[in-house]
């Protein structure tokens, strides 16, 4: 629904060779934040998208950003161990730090706020999963 009435700028079809220090292929979050950040370290960047802006993977999310990953605590520890566990769920917290930092001094109507996120269970079954997840996420 954010995507209808939406202001999107138009920008031309790349029509001429030209120089640049970078080239970043995708104007979604990813893309544009690397951008925005080259940028503020002087770097001369170019962002190429087939399509407008909004209108691919960033534009169909819920904008909704979160220090909780796709993967379970439990399973990145497992994975990664305690401590490198702990720093890729922390440059989740970082990330969305930077985001606000940026909206705010950007002045970027984007209604950004901050949320509670609760992970919880529907089930006798899914208690345990929760107690791991707490447990993990305290280690």
């Amino acid at each position: 629904m954010w995507k209808e009435g939406a202001d999107k700028p138009d920008f031309p079809k790349l029509e001429e060779s030209f120089e640049t220090d970078i080239c970043i292929i995708g104007a979604g979050l990813t893309g544009l934040l690397s951008a925005y950040l080259l940028t503020k370290k002087g770097q001369r960047v170019a962002v190429l998208e087939k399509e407008k802006l909004g209108c691919g993977v960033t534009g169909l999310t819920t904008a909704f950003l979160t220090a909780s990953i796709d993967t379970d605590f439990s399973d990145i520890i497992r994975s990664f161990g305690p401590k490198d566990a702990s720093e890729i769920v922390r440059s989740h917290s970082e990330a969305i730090d930077l985001i606000e930092k940026i909206a705010r001094e950007e002045d970027i109507s984007c209604e950004f706020q901050r949320c509670s996120n609760y992970l919880f269970a529907t089930s006798e079954k899914d208690i345990s999963i929760v107690e791991e997840e707490h447990d993990a996420a305290l280690e």
